[in-house]
């Protein structure tokens, strides 16, 4: 699954959703080495 703005409001609550429910997500982030991407990847 990919998640478009994983690091925004809307995006990072998809993004939570999903992984919260054992599924893979790809996040795409404008800024890659921002903390909150990096917050993704952990």
């Amino acid at each position: 699954m990919v998640v478009l703005g994983a690091t925004g409001r809307q995006g990072g609550a998809v993004a939570a959703t999903l992984r919260a429910d054992g599924r893979a997500v790809r996040a795409v982030v404008r800024d890659p080495s921002g903390q909150r991407a990096q917050a993704l990847s952990a």
